[in-house]
């Protein structure tokens, strides 16, 4: 395979010009085309994944041009061309005009080190042209180094993007692969013919499976102080804690988000998170930095609604989940104790948005429920793991073998927090909320059972990726909280 840098070229340094065949060649796109993602992006958070700090020298390097900008994130974030995002339509394509004999050469505006890979992976092209660090080769610079190519007096060209018009329009076929319809009819002004490759996106579906509402559901925790006060009717502070569920819910999508952006390759290497919007291709990275500042500031807008208190809660439990997102989540136990603080952090959201006095048996309560459903969840990424042999769950400290301590250190800890519950249950504030308080302990038994009952069914390797979203939306959890409800109910009266 041979790489050429047109500018290069005409100062007669070039390299060996690949075969030229009979028919036109074919010259491919990358971006959006070949891969359904976007290189400068996927590199880009590569770069922020493993430096963080290398935000601060990103408008350094884009003051250099996008050409230096795009050549040092291939430096920085390494991108394994394995697992990217292939559009399988334009590999059939491919291979069919290979097996015709034509000429493939593959031509893209990123950078020659990113594209030289995936060339390789594929083994699919006769050549490659690609930006080098100083050349920048996008739309008509793109042109002309086609155009320079030797042995091509005419070519055909698949694209997907506005910046591809000006090359369409000088090919003897297009071919746009998933591209706007406004793009389309541009490109087939004149009366040009332009071949439509592949579906369009979906990209609402997409976004809203992006943002994961179902997992809105761990935020009724919110209301949960405000029941376990027995306040019932003070519109007001159900109307603070509505506001507060809302702006919990809109940061917790813009923190999904930017996890799946900052988790591409793991997510790649993972059996089901493989097919979420970003890691699939079907939402764009750009789009994805859009949603989530867009959430941010709508969440922490909404948040001041609720005053002070609640505003430093949701940026504490913003920080903290980033925290988890970067780095965290790869520290063993850490990352477990950290997720039984957010859950936690529900809890105190709903106190600061009501003013209500935290209680410690409740805040106690929580923390040790939470830890243990926080191991369940790694507990049943390990039985994943062992069924498929791997050495361990992708992005995460643990091994296949810390299985068993994984399951002992949780189901302890759901004991623990029953242990909890038995005490404050005894205490003298539960006698002043409640005129019978030994009715409450019909409901030890009760989670005694449910906390049992969801540990079996992981040991079976049947518990949801979320056993909190499992316990918010299983039939049976359900039917155990109600039954608990109904205890209290009795107790009150």
């Amino acid at each position: 395979m041979s790489a050429v840098n047109p500018q290069a070229r005409t100062l007669d340094d070039t390299l060996d010009a690949p075969r030229s065949g009979v028919q036109p060649a074919l010259f491919v796109d990358l971006d959006g085309t070949l891969v359904r993602t976007d290189m400068l992006f996927e590199t880009l958070m590569a770069a922020l994944k493993r430096k963080p700090w290398i935000v601060l020298m990103l408008p350094a390097w884009f003051l250099s041009g996008r050409a230096y900008l795009k050549k040092r994130l291939a430096e920085e974030g390494a991108v394994r061309a394995d697992l990217l995002p292939y559009d399988q339509d334009v590999i059939a394509r491919i291979n069919a005009e290979r097996e015709k004999g034509r000429q493939v050469v593959l031509a893209t505006a990123s950078d020659g080190t990113v594209a030289n890979q995936i060339a390789t992976h594929l083994g699919l092209f006769d050549g490659v042209i690609a930006s080098d660090g100083e050349n920048n080769l996008k739309s008509a610079a793109k042109l002309a180094a086609i155009k320079a190519w030797p042995g091509v007096e005419s070519f055909e060209y698949i694209g997907n993007a506005r910046a591809d018009v000006a090359i369409w329009a000088e090919s003897s076929h297009a071919i746009a692969v998933r591209t706007p319809r406004a793009v389309v009819r541009e490109a087939a002004a004149g009366g040009r013919t332009v071949e439509e490759l592949g579906e369009p996106k979906k990209t609402l579906r997409s976004a809203v499976r992006a943002l994961r509402p179902h997992q809105w559901a761990k935020n009724v925790l919110i209301f949960l102080p405000l029941l376990a006060s027995h306040i019932y009717f003070d519109m007001s502070l159900w109307l603070s804690d509505i506001v507060a569920f809302v702006a919990f819910s809109l940061c917790a999508s813009s923190v999904y988000v930017l996890n799946d952006l900052l988790d591409l390759e793991s997510d790649r290497r993972h059996p089901r998170k493989r097919r979420r919007p970003f890691a699939a291709g079907d939402l764009s990275i750009q789009a994805g930095l859009a949603m989530a500042v867009g959430l941010i500031v709508a969440a922490f807008g909404l948040a001041s609604l609720d005053g002070t208190p609640f505003l430093v809660v949701l940026g504490i439990y913003f920080l903290l989940t980033l925290s988890y997102s970067f780095s965290l989540k790869a520290i063993v136990l850490v990352d477990t104790i950290v997720l039984a603080g957010l859950y936690t952090m529900r809890v105190i959201a709903g106190y600061a948005a009501t003013d209500i006095v935290p209680t410690f048996w409740l805040l106690a309560f929580a923390l040790f429920l939470f830890f243990g459903l926080a191991m369940l969840k790694r507990f049943s990424e390990l039985i994943e793991v062992r069924k498929r042999s791997d050495d361990g769950p992708p992005g995460r400290g643990y091994r296949a073998d810390d299985l068993d301590v994984v399951g002992v250190f949780g189901a302890v800890t759901g004991g623990l927090a029953v242990l909890i519950l038995a005490l404050y249950i005894n205490t003298a504030d539960v006698a002043k909320l409640y005129g019978h308080p030994q009715v409450l302990w019909g409901i030890v038994p009760v989670l005694l059972y449910w906390i049992s009952k969801i540990w079996l069914i992981a040991h079976r390797g049947e518990m949801h990726e979320d056993p909190v979203v499992y316990a918010l939306t299983d039939r049976e959890s359900l039917g155990v909280f109600a039954v608990c409800i109904a205890i209290a109910a009795a107790a009150t009266l």
